[in-house]
């Protein structure tokens, strides 16, 4: 059996991003071993969902009112993507783009565990900053205690 991998052969990279000023170091370091790997990246990044009452739900529902955060965010994560996406394209990695709602190291690995990632890429520290990253609840730690993949923690 050859030892050599084809271009593609090594899965998929799933990199999460945020669009902390961390994401430009996260996307370069998956950048790098996607293409040494020779596989492809997923770039995802996750809106957090917004807790809103079940009363206003329903009103927004019933009086047809349009969620103006999600297409705010919706907005800001096409931005995300399109900049971090052409950053990878330039790199020479084949790249899809993904936004997903919910809580953001729940569905970076329910994804990872869907898409069959070989490798989840995810920064030490987001958009909450460091106070949080000893904090249980820090994405990072909770993609590495859930992850049915590696993870690659890029430091800041």
């Amino acid at each position: 059996m050859s030892k050599g991998k084809t271009e593609g052969s090594s899965g998929i990279i799933l990199v999460a991003i945020d669009g902390s000023p961390n994401s430009d170091k996260v996307v370069k370091t998956a950048g790098s071993v996607a293409k040494n790997m020779g596989s492809s990246a997923l770039l995802l990044h996750v809106i957090p969902k917004l807790e809103v009452p079940p009363e206003v739900v329903e009103y927004a529902r019933v009086e047809k009112v349009s969620d103006p955060y999600q297409m705010l965010m919706k907005s800001i994560a096409d931005s995300i993507l399109d900049k971090f996406g052409k950053q990878l394209a330039d790199m020479g990695v084949k790249t899809e783009r993904l936004t997903e709602v919910g809580h953001p190291p729940d569905v970076i690995t329910m994804v990872a565990k869907e898409r069959k990632a070989s490798l989840i890429v995810v920064g030490f520290i987001g958009l909450r900053g460091v106070g949080r990253v000893r904090a249980l609840g820090s994405v990072s730690r909770r993609v590495l205690e859930n992850a049915s993949c590696p993870v690659l923690v890029v430091p800041t």
